[in-house]
């Protein structure tokens, strides 16, 4: 615009110049030309601060607008609702408005704002009210109720250069007139607010919560359409069905600053309004062993894989509650998600399943947020096939951290009815950082755990080991048998240098007693300072001395505590598993 005037006003300046050169007196053109000049300047410095001020206003409107975005992430923070959440609905409200026809900059910026705090008044909702993983009561559905007035109340003191306060205040009301807080119907309501209701339910179904797994597309359509022309306006229904698709893509598009945003979030969280009762106010009413396990799973015995200290975890907590199962979950490799590393009773075939994200379903959310959950749907976790084949349909989750690191997660899987009572949540949680540290260690020991030669683990191979001993045992082999077979504990001493060389101690062992006794022995790395070396009485009779034909092994096995154990019975004692007869790694017993 200012450019159009200066060439305007130039090229008129010029043709006088041409025109009237002869009839002009130099002397005054003298005079008439600097003051064109200085006119000149003076406007063209008058435009560049008006163009100046625009970009200022505009990058006040921003900066304004994102200080709106912050404020919302920190009440919604309050609900566990992620800044992903808002910022969706955002975009949806804002495209379903353009699919509209609606192109007052006014309400395009009234919308704009609202998307973002529509929900301030959760500040004054009670926590335990928010995030409820079952239904309300009518009282607590009241006090929810508040949260659109109040949040309304509290903007109309900020002067709003557009209409953002009414589409708050009425973001809840019902085309029917059953909504509320004022129970408007119809068009009554403000056309943004009927947008925003319609938007914000369509992402709330389709994304996971605490209390249910999220919908499907289809599946949050149809209850859309169920509720056309009862809650949500049936035009505004038919418009975002009828552009769904398009909408949703353009509403995931991602956000540089999502990352800080979501930072603020997380370091917002509010913490329960009561603390939870300590171990020490119901230590008096918690079972003798329950107690006992407190103290015995910290620190995790050497040598105890998260297999073994799953069995141990999962057998006390079973007896203390109703669930049916628990799983144990650790942070992935990747870091972005959790996966199943132990599982029992009719959900076993859950360990080595897809992992879940970081964030997603209930033992993902859990780990993402540090926050337990009781009592929710177990299908958040599991597929519904499998929660049905299973009997159960409540889930309960709880964060492993050790220090300031998440592990993983304590999950646990119960029948629909027979709920995780307070009691039982308050002996979980004082337990839970004594079994993050426990599972740490248990981690550690799997990953350094060598591989025995035939691409199995030591566990697996340990099995293999009992199931022959207990051939041997079941033909009536006896201790006198020459064939009968031997179990030794090896422990490596601290002067047995790195990890690889007691690879390279195991593996000539493993040659060594390959070539003295064929296919009957196996020398099994159960930890990074231990090996179990299984082999027949004849073998082993003399160990440390003549087990093995080069004087080079028979040197190394005078430098290690050697522990004899001739009788099964003793193997999980020695392995520090549990108590003796308990250990069943085939669904055979170890003694007959």
């Amino acid at each position: 615009m200012g450019l159009s005037i200066n060439y305007f006003g130039g090229a008129s300046v010029a043709a006088l110049l041409v025109s009237y050169t002869r009839a002009v007196d130099f002397m005054a053109l003298s005079i008439i030309v600097p003051l064109l000049v200085i006119t000149y300047l003076t406007s063209k410095t008058a435009l560049g601060r008006f163009e100046d001020a625009v970009l200022h206003v505009d990058e006040v409107n921003r900066l304004y607008l994102s200080t709106i975005e912050t404020l919302a992430t920190a009440i919604d923070a309050k609900d566990q609702v992620t800044h992903g959440h808002i910022r969706r609905v955002q975009r949806f409200a804002l495209g379903l408005a353009a699919k509209l026809g609606i192109t007052d900059p006014i309400q395009l910026k009234a919308l704009e704002a609202a998307a973002l705090l529509r929900d301030m008044g959760k500040i004054a909702v009670p926590e335990h009210i928010l995030n409820k993983p079952s239904r309300l009561t009518a009282g607590e559905f009241e006090k929810m109720k508040l949260h659109a007035s109040v949040g309304a109340d509290i903007l109309s003191s900020i002067k709003f250069p557009y209409p953002v306060v009414p589409i708050v205040r009425h973001h809840h009301e019902s085309w029917d007139g059953t909504g509320y807080p004022d129970g408007l119907r119809t068009t009554q309501i403000p056309l943004g607010a009927r947008i925003l209701a319609v938007v914000d339910c369509f992402d709330a179904l389709t994304s996971d919560r605490p209390y249910r797994t999220r919908l499907s597309d289809p599946e949050a359509i149809a209850i859309l359409m169920e509720r056309r022309g009862v809650m949500y306006d049936p035009m505004v229904v038919d418009k975002f069905i009828e552009t769904q698709k398009q909408l949703s893509e353009e509403a995931q598009e991602q956000d540089v600053d999502k990352d800080a945003i979501d930072s603020i979030a997380t370091k917002l969280r509010i913490t329960p309004e009561a603390p939870a009762p300590t171990l020490a106010d119901v230590s008096d009413r918690l079972p003798v062993k329950v107690l006992t396990l407190l103290r015995s799973i910290h620190p995790s015995p050497p040598g105890v894989s998260v297999e073994d200290l799953g069995v141990i975890v999962s057998k006390q907590f079973l007896r203390l509650t109703n669930a049916l199962s628990t799983a144990i979950y650790g942070i992935g490799e990747s870091g972005h998600s959790i996966r199943c590393l132990f599982a029992d009773g009719p959900l076993s075939q859950l360990v080595g399943g897809p992992d879940i994200l970081l964030g997603e379903r209930l033992s993902g959310w859990v780990a993402a947020h540090r926050t337990p959950i009781w009592n929710s749907d177990a299908t958040l976790d599991l597929p519904t096939d499998l929660a049905r084949s299973a009997g159960v349909g409540l889930g309960s989750s709880v964060p492993l951290v050790d220090g300031d690191v998440v592990i993983g997660t304590l999950t646990f899987y119960a029948p629909s009815g027979l709920e995780i009572a307070v009691e039982q949540r308050v002996l979980i949680q004082s337990a839970a950082p004594l079994l993050a540290t426990a599972l740490s260690t248990s981690i550690a020991h799997d990953q350094v755990a060598s591989i025995d030669g035939t691409s199995r683990s030591s566990r697996q191979t340990l099995y293999a080991v009992l199931d022959a001993l207990l051939s041997h045992r079941a033909h009536g082999l006896g201790r006198t048998h020459p064939e009968a077979l031997s179990i030794v504990l090896v422990t490596f001493p601290s002067s047995v240098g790195p990890d690889r060389n007691r690879e390279a101690i195991q593996s000539a062992f493993q040659a060594d007693l390959a070539s003295a006794t064929g296919a009957s022995a196996s020398v099994v790395r159960l930890s990074s300072d231990e090996m179990l070396i299984t082999a027949p009485l004849r073998v082993l009779a003399h160990l440390g001395l003549d087990v093995v034909a080069t004087p080079k092994t028979a040197h190394k096995l005078r430098e290690m505590k050697v522990i004899e154990v001739t009788n099964s019975l003793q193997l999980p004692e020695v392995l520090g598993l549990t108590q003796p007869g308990e250990l069943q790694p085939t669904g055979k017993p170890l003694v007959h």
